[in-house]
């Protein structure tokens, strides 16, 4: 990256012009309208509010400058203790005493660090002559949309953005520059909208039309492409502080990028700024908040967080509420909120008694955890990937079931009635399968077993006394039966015979038997092997007592066979549904209340085959060594006990789920009770008779499970059941209590609310003030940061800084329309981005005419588009887009593209350590690199992005030698380099293309010929085939690369 040394006379030249516009300013204040928001307060400001302004402990002789309102004589000239006459500046004390020569009198005293400038003399003098009119600090104020002004050059104005730019201009003898040729402008956009450079097929084709009605439908296009919120969620992550890791020495890593996919898909939505800020500050406090406004709260979960052998906890919670309180005043107020921790604001209207009200609107959040385990409030979600695969997953079942339904259930009429009869008794439906063996307890409180092949057989096991039939179960129509004292259930070893395949078993159970076999022909004593289901693992290692487990064996006398044991417990006292399908050659399944038990522990093999024992098959007891159920009894209550030779679900098995419970209950007993989907799904899944879908079905029932079982740790924000108290810490000491307090709001932000309203605050009630129309200053930040987006700098210079010290904005109406056109919008963001983008002032040339450089050379008139040097990961990810190699994947964990194994080498055992990503990792946009607060990525610091320990709410723009080196020998860019000249030397058959094509793609124009004639001798004095690596490192180290024109 070449730059030209500036020379002397450059630099006095640009000191000079800078010194005349200041100097010209104030001729034209003399010369017009005195402002006190524009001309007065910014010098009381500086040179009088150390002593005289909103700080009491600092205050001298009682007079408060900052409130100069209540020191102006009225117009009778009343006011015993004035400071200002109206319209006499010699009889007004201030006046005076500015212009004294006596070293007693004369203010700011002789010992102040500066005094008043001849310039700001006059202007308070003027001002006085003037009537000394008051007005509140402008940012104070609500913005009121002013008359878009008439301009001489109407040819120039496409929107009021330009009318408002365009007028200030003409003030100053200046106009707007020429539009930008297509080849920048299109460009610019791209880079500005989607962070990413255009491909040559998007600069040359694909959007109809011409000139301005052509780039209008390119700006339409990259606002609703998802790179869009990628782009513009890096600005707000930077204010976020988001980053992967703790801080701090431990540094730990922690799940925060569900938050970040969050901002990127509610940028890309186009959510509501209101909705936006609501949700972030407080979606936990809203009715019945859904887990995506849960993980919107993790913007304040995102404060670094102390951990570790650490007995300052109390501490660095504290340090957490006040980063959030630093936080949320620059990010929606611009204000500098923490100058009040330790004293009254010295500046702008804020007591330290305010600081701790709205101190104590935050005060609430739950700090859990010892020592490396500190954390605040978390909740578990599944991705929004998954998500996505789940419902995809949803529709492909679906389909399978409906394709299944009985010609009988066509009929919505019969359907209906189907279900409610199956409601007041649901296993009545079980004829319907073709089970193997189901018993049940009928209504007349009979055991009925029935086996296939003796359908018409009733079983009653004798041995059952008539007390231990329950005249409860565990749902409507399904009955219990107790087993207790070695009671059991057995089938004659002849009604349970032969060799199976594929199996099934389901049934209800309550108990608090941590170890029993529910169902079982299996003695590996004996050598009797076949299956058996149950709990506990007979107490075998790797088993989990009071979890389900599941052996099967395809060889009596030696095992061979899977082995399930479970993770879940059931023997809790309650009823619980479990099932366990086999799907023979395949895999093992455990569910418990209709859920897989996606912790399992199965093994395998999975023979095809399951052995015939000559055991009977026993329900409720198993075998130790004997022909005969001695063993593992049960004491509890069974259910509904089903076996099929098929892998079915648990839902075919007789599970209902327990959210579906309630509603099945009101289906039995009342005709006119709407059936929801799930319910009726519920009831088809039992009909389900190919044996082909049935299977698929459970294998897609399976993938459901497992995905819904990769939950991830969400960080939210929460509230205490009663809130802490809170106290002002006397000089920011949080171990010196001052006087109590309740949660409040400066008065500053609170223009129009009542004073009942400003009694029942909690962060739900300041987050809808800032966005009710009644803050003067939310509206003005926001669209200040958007502009400064665009330009490299806002309306107002100090994105964080609205308040007494900022620079008044020197175009003010400009800032009050557009603060005005985004609320009434309805907090439409990108309608306010594609205002700007519409605009000429954005559109036009970098290149300015010689004399508005030398009339304006800050370019604080915007007489010309500035040109400014590309984000960190701007310039990483369009490398990668050359490179031909870029993975454009929307969403999803961080990853952990290559860096030197020597980075971050002094960090913590619990920071962890940097895997380099697998495949395409390597190549995925960098807004998804892991962020490590304590060693960022090289490459990025280097080009100025911040470590997000604190919250940034503009980065600075560095030029260093360091940045070319880095382009030129980071093995990341080196790489990516060898790619890019691997496609340039394969662009074309000659090297006049393929210089052609190195242009078009990295710069998006074409080269001129003097460009092409110096590249092409380049090429030729290369002696080996490293010519066309070496162009590409030369390409992606231009200044005009790396920069946006």
């Amino acid at each position: 990256m070449q730059k030209t040394t500036p020379s002397l006379y450059a630099i006095l030249a640009y000191v000079f012009a800078v010194f005349v516009y200041c100097i010209c300013m104030s001729k034209q204040c003399l010369a017009g309208k005195v402002s006190y928001s524009r001309d007065i307060s910014p010098i009381l400001t500086t040179h009088c509010f150390k002593c005289h302004g909103p700080d009491e402990s600092s205050r001298k002789s009682e007079l408060r400058l900052d409130r100069l309102d209540l020191w102006i004589a009225d117009a009778d000239g009343k006011l015993a203790n004035s400071v200002i006459r109206p319209g006499q500046p010699r009889s007004s004390e201030l006046y005076k005493r500015i212009t004294s020569d006596d070293p007693e009198l004369r203010m700011p005293p002789v010992s102040h660090a500066s005094s008043l400038a001849p310039t700001e003399v006059a202007l308070i003098k003027t001002w006085i002559q003037q009537g000394a009119l008051y007005e509140r600090h402008w940012a104070f104020q609500l913005p009121v949309r002013p008359t878009i002004p008439a301009v001489k050059h109407g040819d120039l104005i496409r929107t009021p953005i330009d009318a408002f730019i365009q007028h200030t201009l003409e003030g100053q003898k200046l106009t707007l520059s020429h539009i930008a040729d297509d080849a920048v402008l299109i460009r610019r956009l791209y880079l500005d909208v989607t962070g990413l450079p255009p491909i040559n097929t998007e600069m040359n084709s694909g959007f109809r039309g011409s000139g301005n009605e052509r780039i209008s439908r390119i700006i339409e296009r990259l606002l609703h492409s998802p790179q869009f919120g990628e782009k513009m969620a890096q600005t707000w992550l930077d204010l976020a502080r988001y980053a992967d890791t703790t801080g701090h020495a431990a540094d730990k890593p922690r799940t925060m990028w569900l938050y970040r996919d969050w901002v990127i898909n509610a940028i890309n939505a186009n959510m509501p700024f209101d909705q936006f800020t609501i949700e972030q500050l407080a979606g936990d406090m809203l009715d019945n908040p859904d887990s995506n406004q849960l993980i919107a709260t993790g913007f304040h979960r995102n404060s670094i967080q102390a951990l570790g052998n650490n007995p300052r906890k109390e501490e660095f919670r504290i340090k957490g509420i006040v980063d959030r309180l630093e936080t949320t005043g620059k990010v929606w107020l611009g204000l500098a909120i923490g100058c009040a921790e330790c004293h009254d604001h010295k500046y702008d209207p804020i007591s330290q008694r305010e600081y701790y009200e709205l101190f104590a609107i935050f005060n609430n959040v739950p700090h859990l955890g010892e020592r490396f385990e500190v954390h605040g409030p978390q909740i578990q979600v599944i991705p929004r990937l998954a998500q996505a695969k789940i419902a995809s997953l949803e529709q492909k079942k679906d389909k399978l079931a409906d394709a299944q339904v009985p010609e009988r259930f066509k009929s919505e009429g019969e359907l209906l009635n189907a279900i409610r009869s199956w409601a007041k008794d649901p296993p009545s439906t079980l004829s319907e399968q073709d089970w193997r063996l189901r018993f049940n307890i009928n209504k007349d409180k009979e055991a009925i077993v029935l086996v296939k092949g003796m359908e018409d057989a009733k079983v009653i096991p004798v041995e059952l006394s008539q007390d231990l039939f329950s005249g409860s179960g565990p749902l409507p129509g399904i009955r219990g039966l107790t087993l207790r004292n070695g009671q059991r259930i057995t089938v004659p070893a002849e009604s349970f015979s032969g060799e199976l395949g594929d199996l099934s078993i389901g049934m209800w159970i309550r108990t608090t038997n941590s170890t029993a076999d529910l169902v079982s022909k299996y003695d590996w004593q004996s050598g009797k092997r076949s299956f058996v289901f149950g709990i506990g693992g007979q107490k075998e290692s790797g088993s989990v007592p009071g979890a389900l487990y599941f052996w099967s064996s395809e060889r009596q006398a030696s095992f061979s066979g899977p082995v399930a044991y479970g993770k879940k417990r059931v023997d809790d006292g309650k009823w619980h549904h479990i099932a366990v399908s086999y799907d023979a050659g395949q895999s093992v399944s455990l569910f418990v209340d209709g859920e897989l038990d996606s912790e399992a522990n199965i093994t395998g093999p999975f023979p095809k085959t399951i052995a015939e024992s000559p055991l009977p098959l026993v329900i409720g007891a198993g075998f130790q060594d004997s022909n005969k159920p001695n063993a593992f009894f049960l004491d509890g209550q069974i259910a509904d006990v089903r076996i099929a030779e098929r892998p079915l679900t648990a839902f075919q098995l007789g599970a209902i789920p327990s959210r579906l419970q309630p509603t099945i209950a009101r289906i039995a007993v009342a005709t006119d009770t709407a059936v929801p989907n799930d319910v009726r799904q519920l009831f088809m899944d039992q009909f389900l008779s190919n044996g082909s879908a049935r299977a698929s079905i459970g294998e897609l029932d399976t993938q459901i499970a497992q995905l819904k079982a990769k939950s991830v740790t969400a960080q939210i924000m929460d509230e205490l059941p009663e809130p802490r108290s809170t106290y002002v810490h006397v000089r920011g000491n949080f171990e010196e209590r001052g006087e109590q307090v309740s949660a409040g709001v400066p008065d500053v932000l609170l223009s129009n609310k009542s004073k009942q309203e400003r009694l029942k605050w909690n962060r739900l009630a300041f987050a809808k003030s800032l966005v009710d129309g009644s803050n003067p200053l939310v509206a003005r930040v926001t669209v200040n940061r958007i502009w400064a987006h665009y330009f490299g700098k806002g309306l107002v210079a100090d994105l964080a800084d609205f308040g007494m010290r900022g620079e008044y904005p020197i175009h003010r109406d400009l800032l009050d329309w557009l603060a005005v056109e985004f609320v009434e919008s309805g907090w439409d963001v990108k309608h306010i981005h594609s205002m700007i983008l519409n605009s000429a002032v954005y559109q036009q040339t970098s290149v300015g005419a010689e004399f508005a450089h030398n009339s304006d050379p800050e370019n604080r008139f915007y007489s010309r588009m500035p040109r400014i040097r590309l984000t960190a990961e701007q310039i990483r990810d369009q490398a990668l887009v050359f490179s031909g190699q870029f993975a454009n994947q929307l969403g999803g964990p961080s990853v952990y593209p290559y860096q030197p194994d020597f980075i971050g080498q002094f960090r913590d055992g619990t920071a962890g350590k940097w895997i380099n990503s697998p495949g395409s990792g390597q190549f995925r946009r960098s807004i998804y690199t892991f962020w490590q607060r304590m060693s960022p990525y090289p490459s990025f610091v280097l080009f100025d992005a911040p470590s997000r320990e604190r919250c940034t709410v503009a980065r600075p723009r560095t030029n260093t030698p360091l940045q070319a080196l880095t382009l030129l020998n980071d093995r990341h860019f080196v790489e990516l380099a060898k790619l890019l000249g691997s496609r340039i030397r394969e662009s074309a058959p000659d090297n006049a293309g393929r210089i052609e094509f190195a242009f078009q793609c990295v710069l998006g124009r074409s080269a001129s010929a003097d460009e092409k004639r110096d590249f092409i001798d380049f090429i030729n004095q290369q002696l080996d085939d490293q010519a066309w690596f070496l162009l590409a490192q030369v390409m992606l180290n231009l200044d005009e690369t790396i920069t946006r024109e």
